[in-house]
């Protein structure tokens, strides 16, 4: 049957697993297996909001994401409740709140994380539910604990229908959920996902270069020699992604430095008060710990006051003339930026709004999805993503887009443009601008390693 609240939305390969799940001789518990980009989440909240129109119904959705909930929370009708499962909720609930005798309410959409989910005590609460249709959102990370609760919620009749979403590309025998007996299995094999030269085919990449200053770049060469002095070391004390944040923005490489520099003076306080648990008999090696652990306290304060004294960012400035004077396209219709780093979402959206330019800033933990929804519509408007909040949104509808800064992640990056339409064959995604600094092809660092991976982001043909 034709699906009738997301006809526009649904591509022939969404529409066909729709029909198919909702049709009734299919099997009860499927997994379905794609890239990113492919779909799986619009056809999921079709197949939900097909279940939600036969009233009572209740729906549970399994997700770390916040966004993802609430954008599956928004096909329900009005008449159903939408549920945050948590503890505290559940042992607040009661049978004459809700109006029914089990205590759940008669049509609802329940929304848990996985952690909550893998909790015993929440387990025995979940068993006591009729579940009309049970999603889960990236199956592939879910917990064994959290494995053993839906095994449950099957093999006890607890879920009557179980829908879950996984990323594919491992053998059978490693597939997500594998634990459930009787799971019918789908695997998108969609050619204009597999070949990765339709990307850069369809979509018109084009570079954005910007020199960075002598200053901005003996603040990166600061920040690769604290790494290189401390070799392993600076993932044991978390501090890998300061890279990242240097190349994304100032903002973001001070922030990181700071969050650093809470977490690890304590362990310094520690050793030097001999108070860390151990033997306080001084060792060699506690020694070392501390002298390291107190000059890389020193490197990271000095980092975080030279952005202070920063005269300008290279990368901002470009970004500014981009958006506001090189091309009238960037007032015809909404742009969306995306960001590697919270904190450099954090600053973009500040500096636009002190521009007056409309912007909504996209938080992972925060969506807005009306704000986000107005905005994609309005012609002047900035929509700033941050990458962990790509997951689950739809950007079908702006005009172009800007990678703001470049990992050397392609899923990651894939990801980001897997939101603008380019997995549909017959649609042309909005044109992709991405920010480069100029000596990127002579300098190692992220920026360097992504363009080795993706080419053709720098303008490279193939």
């Amino acid at each position: 049957m034709a699906d009738p609240i997301f006809p526009p939305m649904l591509r022939s390969h969404q529409r066909d697993f729709v029909q198919g799940f909702l049709a009734a001789d299919a099997p009860r518990h499927q997994l379905l297996l794609a890239p990113l980009g492919a779909g799986k989440t619009t056809a999921a909240m079709a197949i939900m909001a097909a279940v939600l129109q036969i009233t009572p119904a209740r729906v549970l959705i399994v997700t770390r994401s916040s966004l993802v909930g609430e954008q599956f929370a928004q096909t329900r009708p009005p008449q159903s409740v939408m549920v945050q499962i948590t503890k505290a909720w559940l042992r607040e609930r009661t049978t004459e709140s809700a109006g029914t005798p089990d205590g759940w309410p008669a049509s609802m959409v329940g929304v848990v994380s996985p952690d909550t989910l893998a909790d015993r005590w929440v387990t025995k609460e979940l068993l006591t539910s009729q579940w009309d249709l049970v999603v889960v959102d990236d199956a592939d990370t879910l917990s064994p604990r959290a494995e053993r609760t839906l095994q449950r919620l099957v093999g006890e009749g607890a879920a009557r229908r179980l829908l879950a979403l996984g990323l594919g590309g491992q053998p059978a025998d490693e597939r997500p959920l594998g634990s459930l007996h009787e799971l019918h299995a789908t695997n998108w094999r969609l050619p204009f996902l597999d070949n990765p030269s339709t990307i850069t085919f369809t979509l018109r990449f084009h570079p954005v270069f910007f020199e960075r200053s002598e200053e901005e770049r003996r603040l990166l060469h600061q920040v690769r020699r604290l790494l290189d002095r401390l070799g392993p070391t600076a993932r044991q004390w978390e501090l890998d992604d300061l890279e990242e944040a240097a190349s994304s923005s100032p903002y973001a490489l001070q922030a990181s430095a700071l969050r650093a520099i809470e977490r690890l003076r304590p362990r310094r306080n520690a050793l030097t008060h001999g108070s860390t648990g151990e033997d306080a008999t001084p060792r060699p090696s506690r020694a070392h710990e501390l002298r390291e652990l107190s000059l890389t306290l020193q490197e990271l304060q000095a980092l975080a006051d030279a952005v202070d004294q920063l005269s300008a960012d290279a990368r901002y400035t470009a970004f500014i003339d981009l958006v506001g004077t090189a091309s009238p396209r960037f007032s015809q219709a909404s742009t969306v930026v995306f960001c590697a780093q919270p904190s450099t979402a954090d600053y973009l959206a500040d500096c636009l709004v002190q521009l007056e330019r409309p912007t909504t800033k996209v938080r992972a933990q925060r969506p807005a999805l009306a704000d986000l929804r107005s905005a994609v519509r309005t012609p002047t408007a900035v929509i700033i993503v941050e990458d962990e909040a790509v997951i689950g949104l739809d950007l079908q509808g702006v005009g172009q887009a800007i990678n703001y800064d470049l990992v050397p992640d392609v899923e990651r990056m894939r990801a980001r443009w897997s939101r603008l339409g380019w997995t549909d064959p017959h649609r042309r995604p909005p044109d992709i601008w991405t920010m480069i600094d100029a000596a990127a092809a002579t300098e190692e660092g992220p920026e360097s390693r992504a363009l080795a991976l993706m080419p053709f982001l720098a303008g490279a043909k193939h």
